[in-house]
Formats: C-alpha cells, sequence, structure tokens
C-alpha cells in the first residue's frame, strides 16, 4: 500500500497499481490537451483527435468498427461523430446496401490538417519518449499491450 486517506468517514485506501493508474491517465490526458493547444482548433473537444486520427487511417469504418476500435460505447460515438460533422472535418455516408451502417471519412479539403496533426503528434511522442531506448519502448508497449488485453478479459466477464 502507498498510503491512504479518510474522507468524511470512509477510509481508502491507495495501492501501487492505483498510483500508476492516476499517473497513466494523467499523462495520457496532457499529451491529449497539448495536441489540442499545439494544433489550436475550436472544434478539438476531448479526445476528438483521436477519433480524427483513426478515421483518416481507416477511411469509411463504420461507426461500429470506430467504437470497437476506440473501445467505447454507440453513444460516445455518435455524439463525437456528430460534432465533427458538425466542425466538417468528417464526412458520413450511409451505406447503400444497409441503411443502418454509415461509413465515415475525413472531409476532402482537410489533407493539410491531417499531416499537421501527424506532425505535432510526432514531436510530442519524440518529446515523450525523448530518453527512452528503443528496448525500453518496445517494453512498455507489451506492458500496455497486455493491461489492455486484461482490462478486455474483465469487460468479457460482465
Amino acid at each position: 500500500m502507498v498510503g491512504s486517506s479518510t474522507n468524511v468517514g470512509l477510509k481508502v485506501e491507495v495501492c501501487n497499481l492505483d498510483a500508476v493508474f492516476i499517473e497513466l491517465q494523467s499523462a495520457i490526458q496532457k499529451s491529449n490537451r497539448l495536441l489540442q493547444l499545439k494544433l489550436k482548433k475550436e472544434f478539438l473537444k476531448r479526445r476528438s483527435v483521436i477519433y480524427l486520427i483513426a478515421i483518416f487511417l481507416n477511411q469509411g469504418i463504420t461507426m461500429q468498427d470506430l467504437a470497437l476500435l476506440m473501445q467505447v460505447d454507440k453513444g460516445t460515438i455518435t455524439k463525437t461523430i456528430k460534432s465533427l460533422c458538425a466542425a466538417g472535418v468528417i464526412k458520413k455516408l450511409q451505406d447503400e446496401k444497409d441503411k443502418r451502417i454509415w461509413h465515415l471519412y475525413s472531409a476532402d479539403n482537410l489533407d493539410e490538417f491531417y499531416l499537421e496533426i501527424n506532425s505535432q503528434y510526432n514531436q510530442i511522442c519524440s518529446s515523450l519518449f525523448n530518453n527512452y531506448s528503443e528496448e525500453k519502448i518496445e517494453l512498455l508497449k507489451s506492458y500496455i499491450t497486455r493491461i489492455t488485453n486484461n482490462i478486455n478479459a474483465l469487460k468479457s466477464l460482465h
């Protein structure tokens, strides 16, 4: 145990893994915010950049597949896609055979914007891992993959 805290009669114990999770979550939020600030785009809300990159790299992805890729619920995808469509950065086209399915594409006039996202994203990643060897980066990726797999296993139990 790292420590404990008492608040309104409740005793909360914090273990080392909780501290790691909090630090990881904080790092992700800070790096996303930094990317938003560097791009200076008002429509980029929380996590929007990640959705834009996923759509840009997977032109024609369905909303359902994007939800699976991002590991979020249908409501979150619908809300995010609606705001990105309203901002004009993506377009949503209905499937010709199954009208319930929508395919997502980046807007035609945004190639420069996506190049800017990629450039800024690469700069941030380079800075984040500046003093890490390739071996350490691969080790970190393997840990994150294992954590993700463990989370997915927990989700399948429910």
